[in-house]
């Protein structure tokens, strides 16, 4: 089926389209079910839980027996075939995990001892208020004075944190897998091209820039993941802004004290206003750090990866002229990497960037180039663009595939 078909409403497709876009949608579906008992199994096996095994176990293989006889595919997204696990959890997660229980313990000695609250008190208050927040958040209601209140904030460092810095992690490490499938491909796909170029340039980041950094969790996640390459690496130099950054420093500044120097050399933080221009005046501290002491203005961006997480659906399209704006001014070679709970916002930062940038999925259709262009994924839905120089030219015939599968 085509991109073109997918993007067409229901009413002007063909009956044959009509019922190749449901069997994508059910496969799909499946996909889910069959991740969200492989998670559940290895939660059983990490809490020693027989019974739940046990039941999860018969679970997978009625799905499995029911693939067989129906000719399904359950390969899309199992978690045993992502090349950055091992056993129970992302390789990244000790690490992850190590730095989070280290920065809750810092910003818990921050609250007010005046409030004689119980632990079980405190705890249903951060999770009460944290959950309030998220859903403004998901709705794209939120509103400054939310993140005014510092229980709902650590109650989101507290659900989000060790989620979103894995995620990150294990995205940039999915690039080394698909760059690895293109080199054993007798007919290699622009995407898979695009993965070993990004994997070399990977290996050569020195700075990072966080938008919407919230408690500094894809910093982290970024931190971590180049901790594990050979030989081992340090980022340079870090800066995380946040539209809400003077609430979010409560979280952000003891966090820098555990990155700084084992992870990160250097770590600044700002205010950003996504909403509107890169170049508005209101942006124009984030501009200055962007760049470095050697740049002649601070039109000059001067950072090798930019991410962004749950920002592009929490802000409903109106980022358009901000990342219009900073693609624009960013140098050849500079990285973005997107992560959003579905892949709504994705598909229109290609449809914005495509002239300028090239991409591949780091998510559950990363190898499978007919389930991209649906907006849902088994889990998050992640992008990694480069910019690209005038004469970075493949082949016709990779161009338009890789155009077809993402238009």
């Amino acid at each position: 089926m085509s991109s073109y078909s997918m993007q067409r409403p229901n009413q002007e497709l063909s009956a044959e389209e009509k019922e190749a876009k449901r069997e994508l949608k059910k496969r799909l579906k499946r996909s889910v079910r069959r991740r969200k008992l492989e998670v559940r199994l290895q939660q059983a096996k990490t809490r020693k839980n027989k019974s739940l095994e046990e039941e999860t176990r018969k679970a997978l293989d009625r799905m499995d027996q029911e693939s067989r006889s129906n000719g399904h595919d359950f390969g899309v997204g199992k978690v045993s075939d992502d090349p950055d696990r091992q056993g129970c959890g992302s390789v990244f997660f000790p690490a992850i995990e190590q730095i989070y229980h280290k920065l809750l313990q810092l910003v818990d000695s921050e609250e007010n001892p005046s409030e004689k609250k119980s632990l079980q008190e405190l705890k249903r208050i951060r999770n009460d208020e944290s959950k309030t927040l998220l859903q403004n958040m998901t709705k794209g209601t939120q509103e400054r004075v939310m993140f005014q209140n510092y229980a709902a904030l650590r109650g989101y460092t507290r659900l989000k944190f060790n989620e979103r810095a894995v995620l990150v992690a294990d995205s940039l490490a999915r690039v080394e897998s698909l760059a690895k499938f293109s080199q054993s491909d007798v007919e290699t796909s622009r995407e898979q091209t695009v993965a070993g170029r990004l994997w070399e340039k990977l290996h050569q980041i020195r700075s990072l820039c966080s938008i919407g950094c919230g408690p500094g969790c894809d910093a982290v996640g970024v931190a971590v993941f180049l901790s594990k390459l050979k030989p081992r690496r340090n980022l340079e130099r870090a800066v995380l802004f946040d539209w809400a950054m003077p609430d979010w420093s409560r979280i952000v500044h003891p966090l820098e004290s555990l990155l700084l120097p084992l992870y990160i050399d250097s770590l600044e933080t700002d205010s950003c206003n996504v909403l509107v221009d890169w170049s508005n005046e209101e942006n124009e501290a984030a501009r200055r750090l962007a760049s470095d002491s050697r740049a002649r203005s601070d039109q000059e961006i001067s950072v090798d990866l930019f991410v962004t997480s749950y920002l592009l659906s929490e802000t409903r399209e109106r980022w358009h002229s901000f990342y219009d704006s900073l693609t624009d001014r960013a140098p050849a070679g500079t990285l973005f990497l997107f992560a959003e709970p579905t892949a709504w916002q994705l598909h229109t930062v290609i449809e914005r960037c495509e002239k300028k940038m090239d991409f591949v999925w780091l998510d559950s259709s990363m190898h499978q180039p007919e389930l991209q262009l649906l907006e849902g994924r088994v889990g998050p839905a992640v992008l990694l663009g480069i910019k690209r120089v005038e004469s970075d030219t493949l082949p016709q015939k990779d161009c338009e595939r890789f155009e077809a599968s993402t238009r």
